[in-house]
């Protein structure tokens, strides 16, 4: 009876977190659309831009990355918002980029030369892609990164979402990424 009684209080439990998870990225991700097509004069524009920061660290410890950038609502060929796409290029850093003071400066007192991670110097040209999850109805997200510097090498993880962030991994990089999204 007590194993019984504690399978259900589990299953109870995870289908709560599970429908709870699944309507916070359905939520949180027609807000945004929402806010990025607004009417005017009775028709929809797509002219806002929603803010973005992705962070990644891989597993090996070789390096974590940061980007910063824009997003705009994504149409299907019959109007309807079915994610996010970038609005331009973003700036992606990483931190086994390092520079030192004395590369950004000649005064005499920065002069000293530390190594420090995230190189603005040498950042690269990252496209993000947000998408509802069509195997699950959106209750989790697809978000697709290309690096544009890079061959356009390409990356995807499946988002989970909590307390207005975007979780996942990619097993096969071994990466965890983060993802939020804000009105600009």
């Amino acid at each position: 009876m007590k194993t019984m009684l504690t399978i259900s209080l589990c299953l109870l439990t995870f289908t709560i977190f599970s429908s709870s998870a699944s309507a916070q990225c359905q939520s949180m991700l027609q807000a945004r659309i929402d806010w990025g097509r607004h009417p005017v004069n009775g028709r929809d524009l797509d002219d806002r831009e929603i803010g973005f920061k992705l962070t990644s660290n891989r597993a090996d410890g070789r390096y974590v990355s940061y980007t910063e950038g824009s997003l705009k609502p994504q149409r299907d060929t019959r109007r309807n918002a079915v994610g996010l796409y970038d609005a331009g290029e973003a700036r992606q850093l990483f931190s086994d980029r390092k520079y030192s003071f004395e590369n950004l400066s000649r005064c005499t007192y920065l002069q000293t030369n530390r190594n420090v991670p995230f190189s603005i110097l040498s950042p690269d040209a990252l496209r993000v892609e947000v998408l509802k999850n069509p195997a699950d109805d959106g209750a989790t997200l697809i978000v697709n990164t290309t690096l544009l510097s890079w061959g356009n090498g390409h990356e995807t993880f499946v988002g989970q979402c909590r307390n207005n962030l975007i979780f996942g991994f990619n097993d096969s990089t071994q990466t965890i990424f983060t993802l939020s999204l804000f009105n600009r």
